[in-house]
């Protein structure tokens, strides 16, 4: 064997093994920080679906097209493995024979793809390569097939779950008006029960969002409204809640606070880029100090208690809110979304 042939051989045998181990590390894996190859396919899957969709004029479509996201980026993950491991084979066949190049790119497209469209292989050796080959692509298959049944079990147990989350928050269209309905409603206890439920999603993500579940989860459909509307309303209401209303602090809305400022953050720090796209949306506008005045009357009039000191109060609200502003603005220019819209507060 000639020194070309052995670093041929050499070099297939470990993009094979390569191969193999990223795979797994995708689709075996849980809680791992995906490779950065894997990274990329995602990131330009996501691009190029937010591109397209964005050329539509079909609101319906775009979102039908978005919604391919998970299925289009774990497909490229398995043509990108097929594609990586038949080159390693075909580095390892030309370095183990005497066949030219194309000819053991033939053998090796041959037997990942279990067609038998080459020859009759010469030698044991040989054909013990290409039977192990055979062997590859069904493997990737069965990965691919298996992770896409947990995938999407997570996303249907997930959407269930926002779904349940929402419901609290219909009819808010930012944290004031959230506060002031629970206020008039049932009482402002009775908000502990989404600052919890939002912690739990808060610490979820900070668990999740360097996994490949976390790639896909996070950018799959109707994450946008959830992460970009939601989750702000949510944070918004809990400042609000401890700076606005006199006497001691909501410790569940303090942790909300922390937890989801922590978990914004992180996924600034982790996912620094921005989808492309032809269309310009609006920043979500802040509430402003008229509209926190204006809250803190009706408030006050719904028999609430209010901090005695106004312009202390909006100072605490404001440290507590740039904890995370900047860093839902971040995210949100990373998501997929349509037309966002400016909701008046109506809280007279």
């Amino acid at each position: 064997m000639d020194l070309t042939r052995f670093v041929s051989a050499i070099s297939g045998l470990l993009i094979i093994l390569a191969t193999f181990y990223w795979a797994a590390r995708i689709l075996m894996v849980k809680g791992t920080d995906p490779p950065l190859v894997a990274r990329f396919i995602f990131r330009v899957c996501r691009n190029a679906l937010h591109f397209v969709g964005n050329l539509m004029s079909n609101r319906d479509k775009r979102r039908e097209l978005w919604a391919l996201y998970i299925p289009v980026s774990l497909l490229s993950v398995l043509g990108f493995s097929i594609a990586l491991a038949t080159l390693g084979y075909t580095l390892l066949l030309y370095g183990v024979t005497q066949n030219s190049m194309r000819t053991a790119y033939v053998n090796s497209v041959s037997s990942m793809s279990v067609l038998g469209i080459a020859g009759q292989p010469k030698t044991l050796l040989e054909t013990t390569i290409g039977g192990i080959e055979a062997f590859t692509g069904p493997t990737f298959v069965a990965l691919l097939v298996a992770y896409t049944v947990t995938i999407y079990s997570a996303y249907s147990d997930h959407r269930v779950q926002l779904d349940a989350m929402d419901v609290p928050l219909r009819g808010s269209a930012n944290g004031a008006e959230l506060l002031l309905s629970s206020a008039r409603g049932e009482g402002l206890d009775s908000l502990d029960r989404i600052w919890t439920t939002w912690i739990g999603e808060f610490q979820n993500l900070e668990k999740t969002y360097r996994s490949v579940d976390g790639y896909l989860l996070l950018f799959a459909p109707n994450m946008s409204h959830h992460w970009s509307t939601d989750a702000p309303i949510v944070l918004d209401a809990a400042a609000l809640r401890n700076s606005l209303v006199d006497g001691v602090p909501d410790t569940d809305a303090a942790s909300c606070v922390d937890w989801g400022s922590s978990a914004f953050a992180s996924l600034a720090r982790h996912y620094q880029h921005r989808v492309i796209s032809l269309r310009t949306y609006p920043e979500r506008l802040p509430i402003e100090r008229s509209e926190f005045d204006a809250c803190s009357r009706s408030l006050a009039q719904a028999g609430i208690a209010i901090a005695p000191d106004l312009d202390r109060a909006w100072l605490d609200f404001e440290s507590m809110r740039g904890r995370y502003t900047t860093q839902v603005a971040q995210l949100t220019r990373m998501l997929p979304h349509d037309d966002q819209r400016r909701h008046e507060i109506a809280i007279g």
